[in-house]
């Protein structure tokens, strides 16, 4: 996600830090309109990451 969304400048941090890095890209105006959950209420990254993709549309549009 990080480089794919390369202009949000997400970042990344330790895995132990997940849901840090979670709430601040829950509460960016691209995720938050997409759906993105708040990773409160989940136990792992990979949890919350099965809901993520479930909300967005992570595919590069095709060029006219």
């Amino acid at each position: 996600m990080a480089e794919l969304f390369a202009a949000q400048q997400l970042g990344t941090l330790p895995e132990n830090e997940w849901e840090t890095w979670a709430s601040a890209v829950s509460g960016i105006g691209y995720f938050m309109n997409s759906g993105v959950p708040d990773p409160r209420g989940f136990k792992t990254w990979q949890d919350w990451a099965v809901v993520l993709t479930g909300c967005m549309s992570l595919t590069r549009p095709n060029k006219i």
